[in-house]
This record gives C-alpha cells, structure tokens and sequence, in this order.
C-alpha cells in the first residue's frame, strides 16, 4: 500500500507540474501599459494612460483610460469584460468606451509572462480594426 500511495503522490506531482507549465500568466491583478494601432492607412496609435486589469477565475474585468490618439479619438475612458484562458494564453474582451456607440471586441493571446498581443474590432463598423500589445506588471 505504501508504494502505491508514493507512487500516486508522485504522478499527482507530475500532472500538477504539467498543468502549471501552461500557465502563463497568474490570477490577480495587473498594471497595464502600452497602445492600441488602428489598421487604417493612418495608423493611429492610442496610448492607454491606465489600465487596472482583473484576472480572476476565467473573469476579465477593467478600467481603463485612453490617451488622446496620434491622428484622431479624444481621450476616453472604457469598462472591459470577457474571458480568459490560462491553459491556452488565448484573453477575450469586449470594451464600452464612453465617448463612443457600440462595442470594440478584442482577441488575443498571452504571448509570456508580461505581454497580451491580438486584434480588435469595431461592432458597428467592421471594417474599423486594428492591433494592440499590452505590457504586465503585476500589482
């Protein structure tokens, strides 16, 4: 009974270690610095001057406040909700910007401990997209 008591013990050490090596990024609450790129022929850059970002249980929720852009958008504040992943790096949101209609709908994925990478959209007009990279620091 002994050795097979070790022996369950040491493939549940095995199976937890797998599961940690896919986590990328812990639960809790981040600092967030970097932009967001529209892919029009402008290429407006929109700064955020500050993000609190929530990671709790699959759950994405934030503030977030944008600077001015490089070509266009005023300065605006936005709520985020959405899901994340931790086995697969893959975050989903959508954003409430309080200066405009509708929803900006954002995928990405957690490239390593400190960055989340991905596309977003416009609801209302589809063709509005464009990229962002955004930049961990952990509260």
């Amino acid at each position: 009974v002994g050795y097979k008591l070790k022996e369950w013990y040491r493939e549940s050490l095995n199976r937890i270690d797998a599961i940690r090596g896919h986590l990328i990024i812990s639960e809790g609450v981040y600092y967030l610095s970097g932009y967001t790129e529209n892919n029009s022929s402008h290429g407006n850059i929109t700064r955020v001057h500050q993000i609190q970002l929530n990671l709790f249980k699959g759950i994405v929720s934030a503030s977030v406040s944008y600077q001015e852009g490089t070509d266009y958008n005023e300065a605006s504040d936005a709520k985020w909700k959405g899901k994340y992943f931790p086995s697969s790096g893959l975050i989903f949101w959508k954003e409430k910007l309080t200066t405009h209609s509708g929803l900006f709908v954002y995928s990405g994925r957690i490239v390593d401990h400190f960055t989340i990478v991905g596309r977003y959209y416009w609801d209302i007009k589809k063709s509005a997209t464009g990229t962002f990279r955004y930049n961990l620091k952990y509260m």
